[in-house]
């Protein structure tokens, strides 16, 4: 559990015939007991939420929407099943590093937060932090580029 006492998945696909049977809220039900467990397991009353990324349909090139589209699920439904998950977007200009030699930066994905409290309209900037670092040295290496936070807190956008 990182110092934000909060979690971060990668991804949560369902198959297209899978979709709409309320598979999707179990995966993140049980997702968030797992989280709980772990928060306090060090020591912590509970998680604060949830941080996941998601393609951006306003700056994904066309040609990966078109390919999502086909292979998996359009990043406009996408982004409108996160947010009846109460998932939000984190309003900072996300960019993701380089997470492996000759790879390059990813700046078409939007940062998502599912608070677990339920009223939270803001997320404090650490929390960001302390939740990307890791993920991103995990994959990158110590050198990777930190996020960059301008605000001390950071609104959270329906989606």
């Amino acid at each position: 559990m990182p110092r934000s006492n909060c979690g971060f998945s990668e991804y949560l696909v369902l198959r297209g015939a899978e979709r709409g049977r309320g598979l999707g809220r179990m995966l993140i039900n049980a997702r968030r007991t797992r989280l709980e467990a772990d928060a306090r397991a060090a020591g912590f009353e509970a998680c604060n939420g949830l941080f996941i990324e998601a393609d951006n349909p306003d700056r994904t090139p066309t040609p990966l929407l078109q390919a999502e589209r086909e292979t998996a699920i359009d990043a406009v439904e996408r982004l409108r099943m996160f947010g009846h998950l109460g998932f939000f977007r984190v309003d900072f200009t996300y960019v993701q590093p380089p997470l492996a030699a000759g790879k390059t930066a990813v700046d078409y994905l939007d940062l998502l937060f599912a608070p677990f409290s339920g009223s939270m309209r803001e997320v404090p900037a650490n929390w960001v932090i302390d939740t990307l670092t890791p993920v991103w040295r995990g994959w990158a290496g110590p050198m990777v580029e930190l996020p960059r936070v301008t605000a001390d807190r950071l609104r959270l956008v329906p989606l």
